[in-house]
């Protein structure tokens, strides 16, 4: 697909935003862009790279269609005692 970010490919309001925190401090990004509606693919783009991809929809079906809840541990904050 190339480098140039162009309107059809939905990243100025993408679908899906993921944030991954590496073990070294590096964070990741990766944004899930507009479906074709002919093949049902995404376009993608990760922050570690300048290019635009096609994936096919099984790959980020679930990140477009759950929350965050779905991926990340909620644990309480124990109230502290007075």
């Amino acid at each position: 697909m190339g480098k140039d970010k162009l309107p059809a490919y939905g990243m100025d309001t993408p679908a899906a935003v993921v944030t991954l925190s590496k073990t070294d401090g590096q964070q990741i990004t990766l944004l899930v862009g507009a479906q074709d509606p002919t093949d049902r693919s995404y376009v993608v783009r990760v922050s570690t790279s300048p290019y635009f991809v096609q994936v096919g929809e099984y790959n980020v079906k679930p990140l477009v269609e759950n929350g965050a809840g779905a991926y990340v541990a909620q644990t309480e904050t124990p109230t502290p005692k007075p």
